[in-house]
C-alpha cells in the first residue's frame, strides 16, 4: 500500500471525519466481498508525504460514506 496510495482515486472525506484532521481525503481498498478498508489521509506537499490519520472499514463507518 505504501507505494500505491498516491495513485488510487481519492475522495473528499465527509464533514463527520473532520475530527481526525483537516482537508482529509480517503481511498478504498476492498479486502473481499464483505469488507472494504478506508484510509483517511492528508497530503503535505512540502515533504511530498501522505499522513494517514484514520483507518476504518465498511462494517464500522460504511454508512457514513455512502
Amino acid at each position: 500500500m505504501e507505494a500505491t496510495i498516491y495513485i488510487k482515486q481519492s475522495y473528499k472525506a465527509p464533514v463527520y471525519f473532520s475530527r481526525y484532521g483537516k482537508d482529509l481525503h480517503y481511498v478504498c481498498y476492498p479486502k473481499n466481498k464483505q469488507t472494504t478498508w478506508y484510509f483517511f489521509s492528508t497530503y503535505h506537499p512540502d515533504s511530498d508525504t501522505y499522513y494517514i490519520c484514520y483507518i476504518t472499514n465498511n462494517h464500522i463507518a460504511g454508512h457514513l460514506l455512502e
